[in-house]
């Protein structure tokens, strides 16, 4: 079975690096980071280099202080990746997600 984050790499990259990958998500047409290894354990400067790539990808889309950064590491596929989302949204939503800002 395809791997179905694997397959957003074939979207139009806001950033990609060695490391990720920020497309708008297919599903919620907003920037998703996408950690490129498959069931990687992450250390400190993954986690650092994760939330800088976000928070570019969420200044760029939505303008400073107008997003907020919630962590998705769930379903689909088995990558790591997180959500920067409109403020508005990302309130809605509340508890379905760990905001990390």
């Amino acid at each position: 079975m395809p791997c179905e984050l694997c397959e957003v790499v074939l979207a139009d990259p806001i950033e990609e690096t060695v490391d990720y990958l920020v497309v708008m998500c297919p599903r919620c047409e907003m920037p998703i980071l996408i950690w490129n290894a498959h069931n990687v354990p992450m250390d400190k400067l993954d986690k650092m280099t994760i939330s800088s790539g976000i928070e570019r990808a969420g200044q760029q889309v939505y303008g400073s202080g107008m997003y907020d950064i919630e962590s998705a590491p769930c379903v689909p596929g088995d990558h790591f990746h997180i959500h920067a989302r409109p403020r508005q949204i990302a309130l809605d939503i509340g508890n379905r997600g760990e905001m990390i800002k």
